[in-house]
């Protein structure tokens, strides 16, 4: 059980790092840029960033294998339901803060 879980979060952290990295490479593609360094910004642009995302791709087809196979413990991505949820149950506290602060008022 626990293997499943090291494997499934090691994947998720893989995918983080990978998306990390490209952000990297874009600030400095446009260093380069600004630079006139146009063989870098090419390197970058058409070697490095497209093998992250192909990496990227295909880490997640491993976790999406890995979810469908068994029930997954963690979450990668968060859904418009949950977030409505988060949402709806800080509305409704806020209310009810507002609530007891009048009825001490009284």
């Amino acid at each position: 059980l626990e293997s499943k879980w090291r494997k499934e979060k090691d994947l998720i952290n893989s995918i983080k790092q990978k998306r990390e990295e490209i952000e990297k490479l874009v600030l400095k593609s446009r260093n380069f840029e600004r630079e006139s360094n146009f063989e870098e910004v090419a390197k970058i642009n058409y070697s490095l960033i497209p093998a992250l995302q192909k990496d990227i791709l295909n880490i997640e087809s491993e976790l999406n294998e890995i979810k469908s196979s068994w029930n997954s413990f963690l979450k990668d991505k968060v859904d418009i339901d949950e977030i409505a949820l988060e949402t709806s149950a800080k509305l409704l506290k806020n209310k009810l803060e507002k609530w007891r602060k009048k009825s001490k008022i009284w």
